[in-house]
């Protein structure tokens, strides 16, 4: 009788200390905080002409089109615009080829950018 009282209670303590330990990543004790993106104004210039600069113009340039397309200057990255490919490309979307090539998405606010930016016009300002 004196052990079953025993081997309950022991349980019942090993019970409570495994229930009270538990494994948390780090990302859930201490989230990362998150950069704000601002889509309610941007231009060619000041937001999209850098973003096309520093994650495609090193391969599609004027004289070294990769894939036949030009992304130095505005002229072209409108008409790549109007023609859906520079948003679906960046956007990994079926039927585009993936850009940057080899290389994963670009974040998230800045297709959001591009995105925004071609939906109003894709405006040369």
């Amino acid at each position: 009788m004196k052990k079953t009282i025993f081997y309950s209670i022991f349980f019942a303590c090993l019970s409570l200390v495994l229930h009270a330990c538990y494994y948390d990543t780090e990302e859930k004790l201490y989230p990362k905080t998150l950069v704000s993106c601002d889509t309610t104004s941007f231009a060619f210039s000041k937001d999209i002409q850098p973003i096309l600069a520093q994650n495609c113009t090193s391969c599609h340039f004027k004289g070294g089109e990769s894939g036949g397309i030009n992304l130095d200057n505005y002229a072209s990255v409108a008409q790549s615009a109007k023609s859906g490919n520079l948003y679906g490309s960046m956007n990994h979307a079926n039927g585009f080829s993936k850009m940057p090539k080899n290389a994963s998405k670009l974040a998230d606010c800045k297709i959001l950018l591009v995105k925004k930016w071609i939906d109003t016009g894709s405006l040369n300002n």
